[in-house]
């Protein structure tokens, strides 16, 4: 087990010839161990630190926290089972429409709880079918607008006529703890967080790309000059040509929030006020008074979740964590109320343990936690 003390003194250079040799051998050991290092020394090197840190006590949060766990052999029992669903994911299915189950108008009340609950990714079709996608599903889904195909956490639209009826929507819903990747048919690429909903058609129109979308996604949007790319996101509509942008829009959050990478996006909102976005410009619409505010970011840190990494910038610890809630599938109390607008900086790997992350923010000194099943309670 290293002395996690160690990695904070070599990113502060204060470590001992010593010491250095006693963290490279624990590096050497493990490849994980190499990997935590890395982003352990990313995250020191950028300064993004919470507040100023008692080494000490870091050190002793974080050893209580973090343990490695060796990978144990498979019984050879269940290497055959391995290798019988290995064969039964990768077989390419046909995915009749008509044997799945059939719905009919779906409230978006019945869409946000689906969203905010764990399991498979759903999708509601245009011809009245619900689809659960698993990790290792490889298929295809009968559709007459289109050819649709789907493997693990991705689906991909292509070979889309283009339609000129009336405009029939499938739902795609991402709950708790999920991701997934959507190519809708005019090539357009939408990484989508979790605890999201986009509204879609199979083809688009002969005039306009329209989509709806509530929760996180970072688009990449197909170039085609003669057909703007609509995306109506509750109180605000985005509308481009070619272009990427991350849009923020989850109905319990104060704000929407739109980000743009390339290109250039309009926004238009009910209230009237409209914007022009440039590449690193983010606007935040705020739902409780109107206000659309735009000001230059650095972009990575507002995509870099689709990479599996999460930054906060000096923002407050009941927002922090209400977004690990998504990922983790947890559920923040606060026995302090005074904590909820704590401001911290810092970042965070999904699917590493949250227990790692907690850990660095109680070396501040300042906030305590507590882990009971899936509930963290501040303190």
């Amino acid at each position: 087990m290293i002395d996690y003390l160690l990695i904070w003194k070599k990113a502060h250079n204060c470590i001992s010839d010593a010491e250095e040799k006693q963290l490279e051998e624990w590096i050497s050991e493990d490849p994980r161990h190499e990997t935590y290092y890395l982003k352990t020394l990313r995250f020191y090197e950028s300064q993004k630190i919470f507040v100023p840190i008692d080494p000490n006590k870091a050190s002793s949060k974080i050893k209580e926290r973090i343990t490695f766990q060796k990978a144990r052999p498979l019984p050879y029992w269940r290497y055959a089972a391995a290798l019988v669903i290995f064969l039964a994911s990768a077989a390419v299915i046909w995915w009749s429409i008509s044997s799945t189950v059939q719905y009919k108008d779906i409230q978006e009340e019945v869409l946000i709880e689906v969203s905010q609950q764990t399991g498979s990714v759903r999708l509601y079709t245009s011809t009245g079918s619900q689809i659960d996608f698993e990790n290792d599903s490889v298929f295809s889904i009968a559709d007459p607008n289109a050819k649709i195909s789907a493997k693990g956490k991705k689906l991909e639209y292509t070979d889309a006529p283009t339609s000129s009826g009336i405009r029939q929507l499938n739902t795609l819903v991402v709950p708790r703890g999920e991701s997934f990747t959507l190519s809708l048919a005019d090539g357009t690429k939408v990484w989508l967080n979790s605890e999201s909903i986009i509204k879609y058609p199979s083809s688009f129109g002969e005039k306009t790309r329209e989509i709806e979308f509530t929760g996180e996604g970072y688009f990449e949007v197909a170039k085609d000059a003669s057909r703007p790319f609509v995306l109506q996101s509750q109180s605000q509509t985005i509308k481009v040509l070619g272009t990427a942008f991350n849009l923020t829009s989850y109905k319990d959050e104060d704000s929407i929030t739109t980000t743009l990478v390339e290109g250039s996006v309009a926004l238009e909102t009910s209230t009237g006020k409209d914007m022009v976005l440039h590449p690193n410009d983010q606007a935040r619409l705020s739902r409780t008074n109107g206000r659309l505010i735009k000001k230059e970011v650095d972009v990575e840190n507002f995509i870099a979740w689709k990479d599996g990494v999460m930054y906060f910038d000096n923002e407050e610890l009941q927002v922090i964590l209400s977004r690990m809630a998504r990922w983790y599938d947890i559920k923040a109390v606060f026995e302090n109320e005074s904590l909820k607008t704590q401001r911290f900086t810092g970042e965070i790997v999904r699917y590493e343990e949250i227990s790692q992350f907690l850990a660095m923010l109680e070396a501040s000194g300042i906030v305590e936690f507590k882990i009971k099943d899936n509930v963290v309670i501040v303190k």
